[in-house]
């Protein structure tokens, strides 16, 4: 409170202190979209404006005539109606050219830009829940070897696991064998029997192998179906497993989701399809390009957020200052679940009329700029705002192309417009 009132006391210092003269040019009256947002031209001249006296420190103290202040006891200052009508607690304020160099006063031309908004934010990268295999126990039996013992270890489809000695399997095989050396017509129980090897865990090859053999051993060799890592062990040499025992899970590390958090308030700037530029400490200087695929339609209650899916595609991926083209591929399956990644979604917003983030004033629910209209009035006038874009803020309504605005010393003169308002009664 304190720094709020030593502001108004420099602000009534710079304003009282300077003549106040007049501008000769004549009020150029704008068409906003909305008239809501326009300010109102007060039917009189310059010269004719009633004049009022009113106390620099205390800005409630408003006498027809001069004075002396029943507070402090300061001589009341003569301020001149504004011609122009402002906004609810805001008036137009006029300033000579000394005055705008002592409030270091800047104004800006608006107009229409393309626009493109830089969302960041963070993200998680996550297994793709696809690419998680879990292998099973074909069928119940002792495990006599582990081939794959630790987790962390990569495979391939068809590299050998572990070896089973099953009696169930193992039984189905004699009675294959014999049926291929007594009753080799019989085709429709030798496919039976297949079927049957098959559903054991036989693959095509190991099954071709005990045709040709027409030899039936005690333990068998079981193969990955697929390729990936082992990130999950629970079986162990000389251990039992039953039918259907889960034993290895196997994740393909290549295919990983980039789950992004994306506040409320943006989503709605937010498509599937939008391109997603990732970073991350783990390899300076390299960028990971994905798209969106998924947007969740679910905010989480505290965070106010909602998540977004990112799936990466290895050719898309770009880098900065690597040595070999390959080397950001390799990036790429060296990313790890659960690894940190800076985010960043550029939205083209197209041709949009835009006013720079410090020309603009908030009123809780409004937000106002100061528009020079004469050499030297400074109007408040509402806007309404949309997106912002850096250090702008896309312009809804209140504003047009070419207009001025004021982007410094504006606090000063916000100041001057509270005085005058007061004065005013607006």
């Amino acid at each position: 409170m304190l720094a709020a009132f030593g502001l108004v006391a420099v602000a009534a210092v710079l304003f009282t202190g300077c003549d106040t003269g007049q501008s000769d040019g004549q009020q150029t009256a704008t068409t906003p979209i909305d008239p809501e947002f326009s300010p109102v031209l007060v039917d009189h001249d310059h010269e004719s404006a009633l004049e009022v006296f009113l106390c620099p420190m205390h800005p409630n103290i408003v006498s027809d005539e001069p004075g002396v202040c029943p507070i402090c006891g300061m001589d009341l200052q003569p301020r001149k109606k504004s011609t122009v009508k402002g906004i609810p607690g805001r008036s137009s304020v006029e300033l000579t050219g000394q005055q705008r160099q002592l409030i270091n006063l800047r104004t800006a031309t608006i107009g229409i830009s393309p626009v493109v908004k830089t969302i960041r934010t963070v993200g998680i990268m996550e297994q793709d829940e696809s690419a998680v295999s879990t292998v099973s126990a074909w069928t119940s039996g002792r495990i006599e070897k582990l081939y794959v013992n630790k987790v962390e270890m990569n495979v391939r489809t068809g590299d050998r696991l572990y070896s089973i000695y099953s009696p169930d399997l193992y039984s189905t095989m004699q009675e294959y064998v014999g049926l291929l050396v007594r009753q080799p017509a019989n085709s429709l129980l030798i496919d039976a029997t297949e079927t049957r090897l098959a559903l054991f865990g036989l693959s095509e090859e190991q099954l071709k192998s005990l045709r040709l053999s027409r030899r039936a051993t005690p333990a068998i060799d079981v193969v990955s179906p697929v390729a990936g890592r082992v990130t999950k062990m629970t079986v162990h040499e000389g251990s039992y497993v039953k039918t259907g025992d889960p034993m290895y899970t196997i994740s393909d590390l290549s295919r990983l989701w980039l789950i992004v958090t994306v506040y409320e308030f943006e989503l709605g700037l937010i498509e599937a399809g939008m391109q997603v530029v990732a970073t991350t400490p783990a390899f300076p200087g390299a960028e990971f390009k994905g798209r969106i695929t998924v947007i969740n339609h679910k905010i989480a209650q505290q965070a106010r957020a909602a998540e977004i899916r990112v799936d990466f595609n290895q050719h898309e991926q770009t880098s900065v200052s690597l040595e070999t083209e390959n080397h950001a591929n390799a990036f790429l399956r060296q990313l790890l679940p659960e690894m940190y990644m800076d985010v960043e979604i550029e939205i083209d917003l197209g041709e949009q009329l835009i006013v720079p983030a410090s020309a603009v004033f908030g009123l809780g629910e409004r937000d106002y700029v100061f528009t020079e209209q004469d050499d030297g009035l400074f109007v408040p006038r509402l806007v309404r705002l949309g997106a912002q874009a850096g250090q702008n803020f896309v312009v809804l309504d209140g504003l047009r192309a070419g207009m001025k605005v004021v982007v410094d010393g504006n606090f000063l003169l916000d100041s001057e417009s509270q005085f005058r308002a007061a004065a005013e009664g607006t």
